[in-house]
């Protein structure tokens, strides 16, 4: 077997190519595989695992197998890989994230998040409210992503274990933010079974992101609202708003999911007694990011 390692989130997820013999050696199939891996690699770079990490064995850990056809077509969930490399490569890294989110140890906010040099902002909203455009321009201003999706809060330390995922991002959040459509080195994978221009962007086409070994404490929950002509401010806010808008964006709560509601309601209230909460209100994300990076920044605390 071949493959890529990923530890995010706080699981392990290893994929693989499993050799049955069919199409095993089969130039084109051989190429096809190892271009992926590449482009896999690529654009999920967020994710992958640190090999001179020492291990931990209490990390989940699973695999997802990709395997050839008679044909020798890259298959992987029962249907074969698309053929455009790109859409293939998305399909694989929208599995990983499945994976870890669905089996990760800790409570699951639907949030982004990133990290300056006092802590990590968490910014809970609903999909399509622009916060993986807003983390884009805060990477763009030095911040670290954490994640566009989801800020993984450990149970023990309230520390954010990373999922630097690759960025969704429109058309129009790319050229916001100057990112190409064109090669891996760009990030241009579209993501698949959407009607939509969406793109599955690597985050080092738009800077740093912070190593899934660490654990990144919280300093700010921002509440986040893009309204158009409106001067950039960051207001304080009120606790009781923050731990509301969290409690509201869980991902892992509830029948079946990892997380019952009491314990998820007890581990957010400790944490929005512990950090600042504020108020965002912004038209343009770069002018947004510019106060997130400031009040992230290492300069001491004006509240």
């Amino acid at each position: 077997m071949s493959g890529v390692r990923f530890a995010t989130a706080g699981v392990r997820v290893d994929l693989v190519l499993e050799d049955t013999g069919a199409g095993v050696g089969t130039p084109g199939s051989d190429a096809a595989w190892t271009g992926l891996v590449a482009l896999v690699r690529d654009v999920g770079a967020g994710m992958l695992a640190d090999d001179e990490a020492p291990g931990d064995r209490s990390t989940p850990r699973h695999t997802l197998v990709v395997s050839r056809d008679a044909d020798a077509r890259l298959v992987f969930g029962g249907s074969a890989l698309d053929r455009d490399p790109r859409v293939a490569a998305a399909t694989l890294l929208a599995a990983v994230d499945r994976v870890a989110l669905a089996h990760t140890p800790c409570l699951a906010v639907h949030a982004a998040a990133v990290a300056g040099a006092v802590g990590a902002a968490v910014v809970p909203g609903v999909s399509g409210s622009g916060k993986s455009t807003l983390a884009g321009a805060c990477m763009r201003r030095g911040l670290r992503l954490v994640s566009d999706e989801a800020a993984c809060l450990d149970r023990l330390d309230l520390a954010l274990r990373p999922h630097p995922r690759p960025l969704g991002l429109s058309a129009h959040s790319r050229r916001l933010l100057s990112v190409g459509d064109i090669g891996a080195d760009a990030g241009g994978a579209p993501q698949p079974d959407r009607h939509d221009d969406e793109r599955a962007t690597a985050p080092g086409a738009l800077g740093r992101w912070v190593p899934t070994q660490e654990h990144c404490p919280v300093a700010l929950v921002v509440l986040a609202r893009r309204e158009p002509g409106v001067l950039a401010r960051l207001v304080p806010a009120s606790r009781s708003d923050g731990l509301a808008a969290l409690l509201g964006s869980c991902l892992n709560t509830g029948t079946g999911a990892g997380w019952r509601p009491g314990d998820a309601w007890h581990l957010l209230g400790r944490l929005v007694q512990s950090v600042s909460v504020v108020a965002l209100t912004y038209d343009r994300p770069q002018d947004g990011a510019a106060l997130l990076a400031d009040e992230l920044s290492a300069r001491p605390a004006t509240r």
